[in-house]
Formats: C-alpha cells, sequence, structure tokens
C-alpha cells in the first residue's frame, strides 16, 4: 500500500521537487542518526582515544600551515630535528582547507573534524541519490546507505583527522558521475567531474586509485566486446580518448606521490609511512589475521551487517541473471583491486582499524548491486522477496546502529581514552606557556612521550620528542647537541635518572603534573 503511495505520488510531483525532497528527507534522516549516536557531542574534542598519534601528526600539519606556511607544497610538522619540518604526505587536502577556516575563523579542531564530517555526508548523498536513481525510492535508499555508512570505524572517522574518510566520500562522489556519465549520453562534464573526485581521491589515499583502474579495465573490456548487449553494442562511445584522459589522471597521482617521497628525502624528515607492509611467512600472517578478527572485525561493521551482507550476496546469486552486468563487473574489479590494497599492506590492519575505510567501496557497490535487483523484482511474482528484504532491513539497521554507537560511546569513554592517550595534561599548556614569554619557535624537547608528536602539537611547540624507551645517552645527545630552549616532561623522576644534575632551579613552571624546564641549551655532562 505505501509502495502504491509513492508511486502515485511520484507521478503527480514534479521530478525537481522530488529530487528536492529526497535530499532534505537524507540530511533529517541523517542528523537524527548523527544525533543518536551523540557525534556532535565529540567535535569540539581535542585530538583523544585511539591513535592519538596519527591524529596529532595529521592536525599538526593543518595547524603548521595556519601558523607557519600557507605554502599547499611544503606541509610542516611539529617534530623534527633537521631543516625547518617540511615533511612528504599524501595530497593534503584534508589538512589545508581546516587551515583555511583556522585563518578566518580563528582555530579550533571543530573545523577540522567539521570538515571530515562534511565530506563523508556528501559522499554519501551523492552514492545515496545513485542507489534512489536505480530503486525509485528515498526510504528504502536511505535505509540501503545507512547499512554502508553505520559502521563504528566510519563514525568514530567521520569526525577525526585522518583522510581515509574523506578518500573513501570523493570515491564515491566519482561513482555517482560515472554511472550518470554512462546514462546521460556519456557527456563529457560527467565524466571530467568523475575523473577530478577520483583523482582527489586517488592523491587523498592511494587505495582509491582502484576507482580510476576499474574504469579503465571497463573501457578495456568494452574494447573485447564484453559489453556487446548494450544498446549500442558498446558501453563507451570514444574509448581512446577517455583512457587519455585516464591516463593524465593515473600521471597526476604518481607524480604527487612522487614530489612527495622526495620532499620528505630532501627535508629529511619522514613523519609518514608510504610504502607497502607486505607478510612473506604464514606465522606473521596468521597472528595478523587473529589480530583483524579478536580486535577488529566488529569494527568494521557489527555481527548483524555481516550477516545482511551475506544475504545480500544470496540474493544476488540467485536472481544472477537479473543482476546489471556493468554493476557485477564494476564491483568485482573494485573488490580484486580492494583484496590487492590489502595484500600489500596487510600488517598495517594488525593494528590499524581505519585502514579499511578506503576499501568500503566494496560494501557501497555490492548495496547498489542489490539496489538495482530491488528494482527488477519489486514486482509481480517477487514482491513477496521485496517485502521480506525490507523486514530485514528493518531490524538490521535497528541492530547495527545500537551497535556502532555503543563503540563510539566506549573510543570516547574516560577510561579508554586515559589508557590509549597520555598527552591530555597537554591539552591546555599552550596557554600558560604564551603568558610565560614561550614563543611556539622556541624549539622544546618533549620528554617521555607517547606517540609521535602528540605534546608537540597539542601545546604548539617546534622540537622533538623522547620516549620512554629512549637511550639514555640519546637523550643527552639531544640535550646537548641541538638548541632547545625548553624542556617539558611528564615524569621528573624518570629524568632525573638519565640526568642525575638537579635542575629544580631551571623550572619554569609545572602544570597537571608536567615539568617545563627553561634550559637554553647550557645542560652539560
Amino acid at each position: 500500500m505505501s509502495e502504491e503511495l509513492i508511486d502515485t505520488l511520484k507521478k503527480k510531483v514534479n521530478p525537481k521537487w522530488s529530487l528536492l525532497f529526497a535530499v532534505l528527507f537524507y540530511f533529517v534522516a541523517l542528523n537524527t542518526y548523527h544525533n543518536y549516536l551523540g557525534l556532535y557531542d565529540h567535535i569540539e574534542k581535542r585530538p583523544c582515544s585511539v591513535h592519538i598519534w596519527a591524529q596529532t601528526a595529521r592536525a599538526s600539519i593543518a595547524l603548521n600551515y595556519s601558523r607557519t606556511d600557507m605554502n599547499f607544497f611544503k606541509p610542516h610538522i611539529h617534530k623534527y630535528l633537521e631543516g625547518d619540518g617540511v615533511t612528504g604526505l599524501e595530497f593534503p587536502l584534508v589538512n589545508y582547507v581546516p587551515a583555511i577556516l583556522y585563518k578566518l575563523f580563528g582555530f579550533n579542531e571543530m573545523y577540522y573534524r567539521g570538515f571530515v564530517l562534511f565530506t563523508i555526508v556528501m559522499g554519501s548523498l551523492f552514492f545515496y541519490l545513485l542507489i534512489n536513481s536505480y530503486i525509485k525510492n528515498f526510504l528504502v535508499s536511505f535505509g540501503l546507505i545507512l547499512s554502508a555508512y553505520c559502521s563504528p570505524v566510519m563514525a568514530f572517522y567521520s569526525i577525526n583527522f585522518m583522510p581515509d574518510v574523506t578518500s573513501l566520500a570523493f570515491a564515491l562522489i566519482a561513482w555517482f558521475f560515472f554511472f550518470r556519465f554512462l546514462k546521460n549520453e556519456q557527456t563529457k562534464r560527467n565524466f571530467i567531474l568523475f575523473l577530478v573526485f577520483a583523482t582527489l581521491a586517488a592523491l587523498i589515499k592511494i587505495t582509491s586509485l582502484i576507482t580510476i583502474i576499474a574504469v579503465m579495465c571497463l573501457i578495456i573490456l568494452d574494447h573485447t566486446s564484453y559489453f556487446k548487449k548494450q544498446k549500442n553494442g558498446a558501453l563507451f562511445e570514444n574509448r581512446k580518448k577517455l583512457l587519455l584522459y585516464i591516463a593524465y589522471s593515473i600521471l597526476v597521482v604518481l607524480a604527487w606521490y612522487a614530489y612527495s617521497f622526495w620532499l620528505s628525502k630532501y627535508s629529511k624528515t619522514q613523519s609518514f609511512t608510504m610504502q607497502t607492509a607486505l607478510i612473506t611467512d604464514i606465522p606473521t600472517a596468521m597472528e595478523v589475521l587473529g589480530r583483524i578478527m579478536d580486535d577488529h572485525i566488529y569494527e568494521y561493521y557489527s555481527y548483524e551487517n555481516y550477516i545482511l551482507y551475506g544475504c545480500l550476496i544470496g540474493f544476488m546469486i540467485l536472481g544472477f541473471k537479473f543482476v546489471d552486468r556493468v554493476l557485477f563487473t564494476t564491483f568485482v574489479i573494485v573488490t580484486i583491486g580492494n583484496i590487492c590494497f590489502f595484500y600489500f599492506l596487510f600488517y598495517q590492519f594488525k593494528d590499524h582499524d581505519y585502514y579499511v575505510i578506503p576499501i568500503l567501496t566494496s560494501v557501497f557497490f555490492l548495496i547498489l548491486i542489490f539496489a538495482d535487483l530491488l528494482s527488477k523484482i519489486k514486482f509481480g511474482y517477487f514482491k513477496w522477496i521485496y517485502s521480506v528484504f525490507l523486514v530485514i532491513l528493518f531490524f538490521n539497521l535497528k541492530e547495527s546502529i545500537v551497535w556502532t554507537k555503543r563503540d563510539l560511546d566506549k573510543r570516547f569513554d574516560t577510561a579508554y581514552i586515559k589508557y590509549f592517550d597520555k598527552s591530555r595534561p597537554y591539552d591546555d599548556l599552550e596557554p600558560k606557556l604564551r603568558k610565560l614569554g614561550v614563543l611556539r619557535t622556541d624549539r622544546t624537547l618533549s620528554g617521555f612521550e607517547d606517540g609521535w608528536c602528540n605534546s608537540l602539537y597539542k601545546m604548539d611547540q617546534i622540537g622533538y620528542t623522547f620516549t620512554d624507551t629512549t637511550r639514555a645517552s640519546r637523550i643527552d645527545s639531544l640535550l646537548t647537541l641541538h638548541e632547545f630552549k625548553y624542556l617539558v616532561v611528564s615524569d621528573s623522576a624518570k629524568f632525573n635518572k638519565v640526568r642525575p644534575r638537579d635542575l629544580k632551579t631551571e623550572i619554569l613552571t609545572t602544570h597537571r603534573g608536567l615539568i617545563v624546564y627553561k634550559i637554553n641549551n647550557k645542560l652539560s655532562k
């Protein structure tokens, strides 16, 4: 009855108003979902919780853009010994836009978190519209897109400082324009827009290069008459020209990464890992796989989600003759590419839950294929399958949303944050340092850092760090051979074991268990 009512309304309503209503519904429904999760409660928080080291490293780039140099091609980081802190990394758009916002409105990490959230909201919107173009039902379309979007890692990192979510978002937008290109007389504008967003996605995270490669494979397959059953006997009209455009995009991506590698080598500041992490022995592979299954598998999606995806694959197999050839082929190519990425960076998946985010395109494509399949079986004899699926989807979403909220609450729980993040005392140290006349450019050594540049970023001091495991000789070398003006330590007892000399007369201030020494590079053995 509701389906007939929707069909009747669609016939009476102008398509433009129908699109506007679908978009409005999307924003209202997604905002309701975000509110239920409590996403907005955390958007103004400083970097915290799991992977704090990665968060502050990315946030450091944005802050240095706004306070050091807005030259896009010379990203800086707080931690370095030689040079001026310039470092290579993926295309820093995710860092640069917040830096612009810092310039305009003042420093507030809400702008960084908000920008990342904005990108994935828009990416999901475009894919939602793509799904709706097949199924013609905005309610079911939203349920389907939410079944892919409702992920614990997606929720946590959608208001975070990592580039993975934005890369996925741009890939989703790119696919919207690609299928629009196929449907709308293959206008050049849609293909160029596809390449723009696909290129940005790959620049931000090399994983998303599979988006461009997948389309290149489709064009090559089309040349072999693989899509000869299409309307004009082929899928693409001007294959050579399209391949040329794709070649340009791939060259742009490779050029950036080549420049990034060179920049890190030239500046002698290698802050970000940009290499494969292959595993060559079975015991290590089993260890990593065990870690993924024990710790991460239900951080990717809930148990109910996996059941749903299994059902979708089963439906797809049963109704394979109804499955769109182009969608299925694209899904297979994208999934093979994602598996290759998983293989090349397999070891990184042991400790990095967010590495899975760019390869979730396979999940979104599975949803898209099923949406197309539903549009073909929701009438006549197969209508009961459609009704059964809607019931399954409803209860699945209910449980998945509850699971996602539980995981998000855990990640922002005080005890959880204390376990993963030892840098909280530095959160509000900067104003105190400025009142004491300490400049952000006064090189500072931060002692017993539990991360990469957590403390330096949070107190906004240029300098270097050492950890609990740093050898005493190395600490001594840092103190005597480099021009540090200040030393900040989180444990004076540990430091006194390394440097027996009494520095009490050099104490500038104390703050929440931290001790700030004014050393002026005058320490000696």
